[in-house]
C-alpha cells in the first residue's frame, strides 16, 4: 500500500516538474487572414515589376535601334542600288554613242559573187555602135534569158571577139539550168579611159537591192577607149530579183579609200 502511494507521488512530483520547465501554457498567434497575405506580397510582386520594366524596355529600345539600322542600311543599298543603275545605263549610253558617232555609216552587207570578165576586142567597140556614154545592165534569171542576150549583144558588144581570153559563150558555158535554180547573173558593158585604172569594186546590199561599185574614168578620145564586159552571178535572195544600182567613182579613189 505504501509502495503504490510512494509511486502516486513521484509520478505526480516528475509531472510537476515537466509543466514547470515548459514554462506554462503556449499561446498560438492566429494565422493572417488572406487579406492580409495579399497586402504583405504587393510589395514584392512591385518591386519584381519594377525591376523587370527596365529590362523590358532595354530590350525594346535594343530592337528598335536594330529596326532603325537594318532600315538605315537598307536605304543606304537602295541609293548605292539606285545610282548603280544610273551610271550603269549613263556608261551604256556613252558606249552606244562612242561606238556610233554622229556622221558613221553602219557597216555594209556585202556579196560574195561568182564574177568572170570579158576583154572583149576594142578595135570592134571601136567601130562598133555602141556609144556605152555610161555603163550598160542587164539582169538574167535563166538560161534562155542568157541566150537572148547573146543573140541581140552579139555584134554590138563583140562577145565573139575578145583581146584574149574567153568569149562569152566560153565563159558562160558553165551557168546552167542547175545553176539558175539558186542564183542570177548581171552583165554589164564597161567603156573606160585606157591610160587610166579601172576597178570593179564592191557588191553589197542597198536598201532596195544590191549595189555595185565601179572605179573609171571617161576615155578623153575614141583612141583612148578600153572596153570590158562583166558577168557577175550571185544569190537571187542577194540581188533580191531586182537589177542591181551602178555606182561609179573616179578612177583610183579605191586606193585612196584603202
Amino acid at each position: 500500500m505504501k509502495r503504490k502511494t510512494l509511486t502516486a507521488v513521484l509520478c505526480s512530483a516528475v509531472l510537476m516538474l515537466l509543466c514547470g520547465c515548459v514554462g506554462g501554457p503556449v499561446e498560438i498567434s492566429p494565422q493572417p487572414t488572406g487579406d492580409a497575405s495579399t497586402v504583405s506580397q504587393a510589395p514584392a510582386a512591385s518591386e519584381a515589376a519594377s525591376s523587370s520594366a527596365p529590362e523590358s524596355s532595354e530590350e525594346e529600345s535594343e530592337e528598335e535601334s536594330t529596326e532603325e539600322s537594318s532600315k538605315a542600311e537598307e536605304n543606304i543599298n537602295t541609293e548605292e542600288s539606285s545610282s548603280s543603275g544610273e551610271s550603269s545605263e549613263h556608261s551604256k549610253t556613252e558606249q552606244s554613242e562612242e561606238s556610233l558617232p554622229d556622221g558613221e555609216i553602219a557597216p555594209r552587207e556585202y556579196i560574195d559573187p561568182l564574177r568572170i570578165t570579158i576583154d572583149v576586142s576594142d578595135e570592134q567597140m571601136r567601130q562598133g555602135s555602141e556609144e556605152l556614154g555610161e555603163p550598160k545592165i542587164f539582169y538574167i534569171r535563166n538560161p534562155s534569158e542568157m541566150h537572148d542576150f547573146y543573140e541581140k549583144n552579139k555584134t554590138a558588144l563583140s562577145l565573139d571577139q575578145t583581146d584574149g581570153g574567153l568569149d562569152f559563150n566560153q565563159a558562160v558555158g558553165t551557168l546552167d539550168s542547175n545553176y539558175f535554180e539558186q542564183n542570177d547573173v548581171v552583165i554589164i558593158a564597161v567603156k573606160y579611159a585606157s591610160d587610166k585604172e579601172y576597178t570593179f569594186g564592191d557588191i553589197y546590199k542597198g536598201d532596195g537591192g544590191a549595189i555595185i561599185d565601179i572605179y573609171k574614168d571617161a576615155p578623153s578620145s575614141a583612141d583612148n577607149a578600153s572596153y570590158v564586159v562583166e558577168i557577175v552571178g550571185a544569190l537571187k535572195s542577194a540581188l533580191n530579183d531586182k537589177q542591181p544600182e551602178l555606182n561609179i567613182l573616179p578612177a583610183g579613189d579605191n586606193l585612196a579609200d584603202s
